[in-house]
């Protein structure tokens, strides 16, 4: 429930970008962009932890997701929810209250719009920098004290060789009730993602309009593997 609170924070935060001194953190960025727009297929494995405090060592909670690109169409799923887009599809299903939204795709998407929300949100940070190690440049933002921002801090690590990402760090500026030592106890939670490097596209089916929706006399219907789901549609 808590990593759920946390995604929808990072995907509805937008707003708009301004000219500063940043530009070598967005040419990190773009490059980093051109690197996942340039492959026609892949797959990529992330790993999705939640901590209770900006200090805890171990996680409350921890999921595998997967990222597919196939030419224009992509698959990504987090813990129960995917979400896919396939031609002029878009598709959201979530398998814990077994329903499938069906849209029109309104927008071209790469599975990474971290990129595209940390560009638009720049300048609202109080300070950024980019350091480096011997194979990763490391970016860090820090929120002001008085901030919009569902952030205080994120790191964004990416590899030096391809400027592919690695690892994302997020500390969340809004606290959360979470039980320790049979208390309830508040503490600003922290959002590890670890994405491991390119790997080929295998064919499953993901990608395939016709392993989640049908067409029976111009009409959308469930495939049979999710016949007991319920499909809204909105086109």
């Amino acid at each position: 429930m808590r990593l759920k609170v946390i995604v929808c924070l990072m995907l509805i935060f937008r707003v708009g970008y301004s000219q500063n001194d940043s530009l070598k953190i967005k040419d990190l960025f773009l490059k980093s962009q051109q690197l996942y727009s340039s492959k026609k297929a892949y797959q990529i494995d992330a790993t999705y932890k939640v901590y209770n405090s900006l200090k805890s060592e171990n996680p409350s909670e921890s999921y595998k997701s997967i990222i597919i690109k196939n030419g224009n169409d992509y698959y990504s799923k987090i813990h129960n929810t995917e979400f896919i887009q396939i031609g002029n599809r878009s598709l959201k299903m979530n398998h814990d209250e077994k329903a499938l939204l069906l849209a029109k795709r309104q927008s071209q998407t790469n599975g990474l719009e971290l990129i595209n929300n940390m560009l638009s949100i720049l300048p609202y940070f109080k300070s950024y920098d980019v350091t480096e190690t011997d194979n990763m440049i490391v970016c860090k933002f820090v929120a002001p004290d008085i901030t919009q921002l569902p952030f205080t801090k994120v790191l964004i690590y990416f590899n030096k060789e391809d400027y592919s990402m690695k690892e994302q760090i997020l500390y969340l500026s809004n606290a959360m009730p979470y039980e320790e030592k049979g208390k309830t106890v508040y503490g600003n939670p922290r959002l590890e993602i670890s994405m491991s490097k390119f790997k080929p596209y295998v064919e499953t089916g993901k990608c395939k309009l016709d392993s989640y929706i049908k067409q029976n006399k111009n009409e959308n219907i469930l495939s049979d593997k999710y016949a007991n789901y319920q499909l809204i549609s909105k086109l």
